[in-house]
Formats: structure tokens, sequence, C-alpha cells
């Protein structure tokens, strides 16, 4: 899918340009280079989210330099979770380049493989993984809009044997571990209760 991720006026962008640094497992990692400032966006089309940081100012040599779009963001790239880019400034009259570097690390952004979830218009439950399971698995749900959530696990009679989520939650996809280690084998039901009521069957192997 596609997302309009900023907008400049022509007057505070120079001749850099957006570069993209990850592009994997519909994530999308770009460093935008805005007049005398970069910034950083990342969208995760699996989960819906997005999130921007500001993270630069070009560092003027000359006290008297007003004119610091002249900084070229020349490379950057991912090394594990620290974000490095290189920038260049062409001195006046033609004398040289002066090259910057800058390593940063970037908070709350995940670029490892993640298990993809359909996309769904409302509110979810996703069947659990893995299933069948021996003692612990993972439930993951969508939240199409704030709410009040519950998630509870039924046995096969119909009686809540757990209560693993009661609060208000906002838009967005949920993954939750449920620890079955103090069940029995058999069936169990997992139920989503939000806007909609949605119920999913589970099967513990000891």
């Amino acid at each position: 899918s596609f997302t309009k991720i900023n907008e400049f006026n022509n007057y505070s962008t120079n001749d850099n340009k957006p570069k993209i640094i990850s592009f994997k497992n519909y994530k999308a990692f770009v460093i935008l280079p805005v007049y005398d400032e970069i910034y950083t966006y990342f969208y995760n089309d699996n989960r819906l989210n997005s999130q921007s940081n500001y993270i630069h100012e070009f560092t003027s040599i000359n006290p008297y330099d007003t004119y610091k779009y002249e900084y070229i963001l020349s490379d950057a790239d991912f090394y594990k979770d620290k974000l490095f880019f290189v920038y260049e400034k062409c001195e006046e009259n033609g004398k040289g380049f002066d090259i910057w570097g800058n390593v940063q690390k970037i908070e709350n952004i995940n670029l490892e493989e993640e298990r993809f979830y359909e996309r769904v218009n409302d509110d979810f439950l996703y069947q659990n993984f893995p299933n069948p399971f021996n003692s612990k698995t993972k439930i993951a749900y969508r939240i199409h809009s704030i709410h009040k959530v519950e998630i509870n696990i039924y046995d096969i009679s119909g009686k809540k044997v757990k209560s693993l989520i009661n609060e208000y939650q906002g838009q967005g996809i949920y993954e939750i571990e449920f620890d079955a280690s103090d069940l029995s084998s058999g069936i169990y039901f997992c139920q989503l209760k939000a806007f909609k009521n949605i119920t999913i069957k589970m099967v513990v192997i000891k």
C-alpha cells in the first residue's frame, strides 16, 4: 500500500533526495534531508503503524555560514540497531569538502522478520500460533478503534479459565502470549470482546 509520509515547501528542500535505508518484510525505513535538518521515517505496513524522528541538524563550521543547505547527504545505513550516516559540505570557492559522520540509535524500530497478518477492516482475532500447542502460544488480534477489550479463555464446557486482557486499547495489532502450562490437554476457546465478539478454537496437547 502507499502512504504520504511528509510534505515540504519548495524553498525548504535542496538537491538531497530521500534515501531508502531498508525495505523488507512489509517495512520501510527512509532518511529525509530537509533544508538544514535530517529526519527519519519508519512505516510498518504489516502492523499499520509509523514513526518519524528529527535526528540531526547540519553543523556550521563557519559561524557566519548561513547556507547549511549546501550540505549533501552522502550515504546512510543500519548496523544492528544503529543508524550511520555521512554528509559532506562543499567549501567556499571550491576549496574542497568537509566530511561528517554520525551514529545514532533509533528507538522502537524493529526491522526484524515478523509474522504477517492478513489485512482486515474491522476487529479481528487471528488464529493462535502454534496450534495445537504444548504449553505456550501467541494470540494476535486487531482492534479497529479505541474500545474496551477483553480476551478470555474458556474450556469445552464454557467455563472461563483465564482472563488475559481487560482494558481499553487503541487501534492496532496486538500480540500476547498465553501460558497454558497449568491446564490439561483438550480443546479450549479464546474469545475477543470489543466491537465484535470473535471466538477461535485452540488445542492443548501435553
